[in-house]
């Protein structure tokens, strides 16, 4: 009986470390994409800086801190570097092939569904920014440093591209391709889930993060049933709607028009997205059947020493404003 349990004991061993084998370059990625991207964005803002100042300008200029921080140059020269190393890393049967897999076409019925529930996804951001500010504002701390952290002005060009053209390009390769694709295996729906949840963390944001997991479900249900293409159209819509053409649209507008118009958009794709999932309750209800997710695949991608350290950076990053105002509070 003893040597059943060793024997056990030693398969178990041996299988979590095949796993965290096969899951552990994908860890190591992930963490390597943040790094390379916090490191160009400080390095351009550093040379934008230096530049300024040597035609005279001054850093107490609040223009010139807005410049700085709307310069987008950084997030692209990562994309740039990132795609280079994936193809690099992965060779042309990932990228040309593996990453593009067709599945079902989309019909128009289909992606107006979808448009909704993504859209929808913004009123997730809402609600939980509300519910957590009143919970923060019982300890005398306040969120509000996160939401306009989330935010991203689209004023430069590069800004502009990077928000609306890089980033759902750059994100959808690496979280509904890269890893999506290389999870696939191992099952759809358990790709999706730990796709979603890399995409969520990845933003380093906590009110942020809730809504990108809920939306990185429908960008990973998108790539995986029917094609990445289609999630990066989806990505580029909601981006160029809600961060940048819809706010462009209402400036003219009263006050109170160009809060409200946005607002009943939300409100209109939230409602709209929570009657499609009651509709189609038993469709979604059967996908998760047919699919259950194995919770050791999903411990072991957690366990995988890039994500952890992934993880607590980016666990740090997001939590850092309320420890500078519990800081600030005791002084």
């Amino acid at each position: 009986m003893e040597e059943e349990i060793l024997e056990y004991a030693r398969q178990r061993k041996a299988q979590r470390k095949a796993m965290s084998k096969l899951f552990s370059p994908l860890g190591w990625s992930l963490l390597i994409y943040l790094l390379i991207m916090n490191l160009c964005v400080y390095l351009v803002m550093i040379v934008d800086m230096a530049l300024r100042i040597a035609g005279g300008a001054s850093m107490d200029d609040p223009g010139v801190a807005s410049a700085l921080a709307g310069n987008g140059t950084g997030y692209l020269l990562t994309i740039v570097i990132g795609l280079f190393l994936l193809r690099l890393w992965k060779g042309p049967e990932f990228c040309e092939e593996t990453l593009w897999t067709q599945g079902r076409p989309m019909r128009p019925g289909d992606f107006m569904s979808l448009l909704a529930l993504f859209l929808g996804g913004q009123l997730v951001f809402q609600l939980v920014t509300v519910v957590l500010e009143l919970i923060m504002n019982l300890f005398g701390l306040s969120l509000m440093s996160s939401v306009e952290s989330a935010q991203i002005s689209t004023d430069s060009i590069t800004m502009f591209l990077y928000v609306c053209i890089g980033a759902p390009i750059a994100e959808e390769i690496l979280f509904r391709g890269l890893v999506l694709r290389s999870l696939a295996p191992y099952g759809k729906r358990l790709a999706i889930f730990m796709s979603a949840f890399a995409f969520a963390i990845f933003h380093g944001n906590l009110v942020q993060t809730p809504y990108a997991f809920v939306v990185g479900l429908i960008l990973g249900y998108v790539a995986m049933e029917h094609n990445i293409v289609w999630a990066m159209v989806l990505h580029m819509i909601n981006n160029l709607l809600l961060a940048d053409t819809l706010g462009r649209l209402t400036e003219p507008l009263p006050d109170i028009l160009a809060n409200l118009i946005p607002g009943l958009i939300i409100w209109a794709c939230g409602i709209a997205g929570a009657i499609l999932l009651l509709v189609y309750r038993d469709d979604v209800s059967q996908y998760r059947r047919m699919d259950p997710i194995s919770w050791k695949y999903v411990g072991a991608f957690l366990r995988t020493p890039g994500v952890i350290i992934m993880m607590i950076l980016l666990a740090l990053s997001a939590v850092s404003p309320l420890i500078l105002q519990v800081i600030e509070n005791f002084r």
